[in-house]
């Protein structure tokens, strides 16, 4: 528990500076929240744990790598003691869980309220005109804006004159072509590497998370199984129909998602507790997962949607083990 921490500090530590003081308090906010409902939970049924033993602490900072950093600190301690008394305690305890405590608290609070999660994203370094302790301004996630804009630019380069949402200024094709272009400036490659756009405390820099992943991989503490199965059928979509990828925003996504979503593949959909045993059916899970992540780029790309994704394939845990499991004999 306490390695996976440490593999995941880096990732921390730059979205916190990135987004400043509103990202420590929902980074602290989920921590407490872990730490009571664990504890909470540990207390009603009675099974003598140590809380301080790191799983409540891993499971609050997984859960606030996946929130907007300019959630309300209240929702976000709501998620976290949810996620471990519902997810975890009331399932069994530690080791028993069927579902992912951090994404369990991120359902609750998409569920409890989906209009503070969705408008509660920071734009990077705003801290440098307002002050660290500044009233941050949130804003709502860019997804959504960048998919319209970059079907807006492919119609009009098509030679069509859709229909403009309000915000755009007036004027002719050239004039609109080039407006849409320079929105979408700043959605590329670099866009993994050093955060120019609002995205979640967890993703804020593929050269902050890269270091911590290869640890877990090299120590054995992740089984790569799992996610080499999901970034082989992800990468051969992309591949087998870029003009299609293309058309539908995916070579913008994967620029504006990619981090989020090698996390979600290395470390939630490769948790020991919630994924399969058999490698046989550690491959198949690893399918699994990339065909729903693909589905959910391809219909949208929102970000929950991806983490319930995972979610979700843990439900298939038991029945692929059931399967798949070798058996010894009788």
């Amino acid at each position: 528990m306490w390695q996976v921490i440490y593999a995941l500090l880096p990732a921390a530590g730059l979205g916190l500076y990135v987004y400043g003081a509103p990202a420590l308090l929902v980074l602290a906010s989920c921590l407490a929240g872990a730490l009571a409902g664990e504890g909470l939970g540990l207390l009603l049924w009675r099974r003598g744990r140590p809380l301080l033993d790191g799983s409540a602490l891993l499971s609050g900072l997984l859960l606030a790598l996946t929130l907007p950093p300019g959630l309300s600190p209240g929702w976000a301690f709501l998620g976290g003691a949810a996620g471990l008394l519902l997810g975890r305690q009331l399932l069994g305890g530690l080791g028993l869980n069927l579902l992912n405590p951090a994404l369990c608290g991120r359902l609750v609070i998409a569920l409890a309220a989906p209009t503070a999660l969705q408008g509660a994203w920071l734009k990077p370094f705003w801290w440098r005109e307002g002050g660290w302790f500044a009233a941050a301004p949130t804003v709502a996630d860019p997804w959504p804006l960048v998919r319209e804009t970059h079907q807006l630019l492919r119609r009009l380069t098509q030679g069509e004159m859709p229909a403009l949402p309000a915000s755009w200024p007036a004027g002719e094709r050239l004039d609109l072509i080039r407006h849409a272009q320079d929105l979408l400036a700043a959605v590329d490659s670099g866009q993994l590497f050093w955060p120019r756009l609002p995205g979640l405390l967890g993703e804020a820099s593929l050269l902050a998370l890269l270091p911590g992943l290869i640890w877990l991989f090299t120590a054995r503490l992740v089984d790569w199984r799992i996610p080499a199965a999901a970034l082989l059928v992800l990468v051969a979509a992309l591949l087998a129909a870029p003009g299609e990828a293309a058309g539908l925003g995916l070579d913008l996504a994967l620029p504006l998602r990619g981090c989020g979503l090698l996390l979600l593949l290395c470390v939630f959909a490769s948790d020991p507790v919630t994924t399969p045993l058999g490698q046989s059916a550690k491959l198949c899970f690893g399918l699994m997962v990339a065909a729903g992540c693909l589905l959910v780029l391809l219909a949208g790309g929102s970000t929950s949607g991806l983490f319930w994704v995972v979610l979700a394939a843990g439900l298939a845990t038991p029945w692929l083990d059931r399967l798949l499991l070798p058996r010894g004999p009788r």
